[in-house]
């Protein structure tokens, strides 16, 4: 095997055993969905909800989300939604 092979491996091995998503300051939280819909309101944008587990290994789904938060920041609120809660759904329909 060359070196730059072998490097790439290496970094992907790092990169599958950092587990979990970064979650952006600029994203709420679904406990804060109602600081969400008033900014949503504020900024007039829409209220968009982002559904994935966040401590997911799995390089492709952090990659989603990670891309998923950029591009809809640029037009909406972004709230995280956790799916790993049984009750995520509960407290998310803000009255705004």
């Amino acid at each position: 095997m060359n070196r730059p092979t072998a490097c790439l491996i290496a970094a992907l091995l790092t990169t599958a055993a950092q587990a979990g998503i970064d979650i952006p300051k600029s994203v709420y939280k679904a406990d804060q969905v109602e600081a969400a819909c008033a900014e949503a309101v504020k900024e007039n944008k829409a209220l968009a909800f982002v559904l994935t587990d966040p401590g997911t290994s799995c390089g492709l789904c952090i990659g989603a989300t990670d891309m998923a938060f950029e591009k809809l920041k640029a037009h909406s609120v972004v709230v995280f939604l956790n799916s790993e809660v049984a009750d995520r759904w509960e407290h998310i329909i803000p009255d705004c």
